[in-house]
């Protein structure tokens, strides 16, 4: 974004997103209106599911020592919400 809106004040933009006093109300609101219209209504259900997959290896991005439910222990995974 930086290179295309402001090539020479990189600097600038990055501080103006990073360090903004946002308000969260009005994406919350915006969020759970579109979340409400993708469940579909009133007696409809969101499900949320949990699943970790084991990895090995130092280079396997975002892994991390915690509970797989797969395995019944603490192991390096890698954790999915669908």
């Amino acid at each position: 974004m930086a290179k295309r809106l402001a090539p020479s004040e990189y600097d600038r933009l990055h501080r103006f997103v990073s360090a903004g006093a946002w308000g969260a109300a009005p994406l919350e609101e915006e969020l759970l209106i579109q979340a409400d219209r993708l469940v579909g209504g009133s007696d409809a259900v969101l499900v949320i599911v949990h699943t970790a997959l084991p990895k090995k290896g130092k280079y396997s991005v975002r892994v991390a020592p915690q509970y797989a439910s797969a395995l019944g222990k603490n192991a390096n995974c890698r954790t999915l919400v669908r």
